[in-house]
């Protein structure tokens, strides 16, 4: 239904072109293109998101036994692979003490360049725990303490160095 609807998209964005072409209002024709023109991108996100659900690792989330890993795997479903809500779930899984490995792979199936990294992850999950220490909690509500979720971020960094 999403390549159908990317088809509709490209042939009424190429009416459009054509229409300024041949000098009709220019200026409106121009708005209805770029109109056009980002729904076709959302569209195309859509679709390539959309095939990324049938990735093992996904597959691996959703059916999970642990209620936590079919959440991540839900989160996923819905992020569309949109580079902040990637990046906020990245580091949720990285506060939730997950390794660092299982979020380099989230960040590799995500569609696109989001120019997201593991290093990025922890760098952002270790200032949300420090802001927390220091009594700021903003949007970070602490289910566990701090200082234990700070050295189970440690420990996943120590231990993916170790295994390369």
């Amino acid at each position: 239904m999403t390549k159908k609807a990317i088809k509709s998209m490209k042939h009424i964005a190429e009416k459009a072109r054509k229409k300024t072409s041949e000098g009709d209002d220019a200026e409106g024709v121009a708005n209805r293109h770029l109109t056009d023109e980002d729904a076709l991108s959302h569209l195309q996100q859509s679709l390539a998101h959309l095939e990324t659900l049938s990735h093992s690792f996904i597959s691996y989330l959703k059916n999970s036994d642990q209620t936590v890993l079919q959440e991540y795997g839900r989160l996923y479903d819905l992020s569309r692979s949109e580079k902040e809500k990637i990046s906020e779930q990245a580091v949720t899984m990285c506060i939730d003490g997950q390794p660092l490995d299982m979020i380099q792979k989230l960040l590799e199936i995500a569609v696109g360049d989001l120019g997201l990294s593991s290093k990025d992850t922890v760098q952002k999950a270790v200032t949300k725990v420090v802001k927390a220490l220091s009594g700021d909690h903003g949007e970070f509500s602490v289910q566990k303490d701090p200082l234990q979720i700070l050295e189970g971020i440690v420990s996943a960094v120590h231990t993916s160095a170790e295994n390369g």
